[in-house]
């Protein structure tokens, strides 16, 4: 049995704007300046092929685990396993002072939840986002085809999510 999840690389937001940048990249070349309309439409079906991709087989006991531009597989990573033990889900908080020309310095804090997929002697992240609803809705596929639970270790005290009610 072979899973293969696929996450986009680049947010929604700048999926919408593909669309924007097909039309541009047409009346770039209306006008007659087809390198411009190369460089837009490039850029909209990079955006829109870009991809996050991981594949576990059970039966081969194997991961890989790649990102995918244009179809072609980079920072490609692939080990075998022996079995796989939970799912984790971390905080981790970040800060960063901005100091503008005029006007007093700002700090923006944010936080981002990534979940990690516990091996017998290694770990593979699956997942980061800002939205902790967003990526446990995520894991709900992964953790059933896995069969495995997910450890939520965001707050001081650690719990399983119950991924049924999810």
């Amino acid at each position: 049995m072979t899973k293969k999840i696929t996450h986009s690389y680049f947010p929604k937001k700048m999926k919408y704007f593909t669309p924007v940048a097909f039309a541009g990249g047409i009346y770039l070349f209306l006008i007659q300046q087809p390198i411009w309309c190369a460089i837009l439409i490039l850029l909209g079906v990079l955006i829109l092929t870009t991809n996050y991709v991981t594949k576990i087989s059970l039966t081969e006991k194997k991961y890989e685990d790649y990102l995918s531009v244009l179809g072609l597989k980079m920072n490609y990573d692939a080990k075998k396993f022996n079995a796989i033990h939970r799912i984790v889900i971390t905080r981790g908080n970040f800060s960063q002072k901005v100091v503008p020309p005029l006007g007093p310095d700002r700090t923006i804090n944010w936080s981002t939840f990534t979940a990690t997929l516990i091996f017998d002697n290694h770990t593979l992240d699956l997942r980061e986002t800002t939205n902790k609803k967003d990526l446990v809705v995520g894991l709900k596929e992964f953790a059933a085809f896995l069969k495995v639970g997910v450890e939520d270790k965001t707050s001081f005290h650690h719990y399983w999510i119950d991924m049924t009610k999810v």
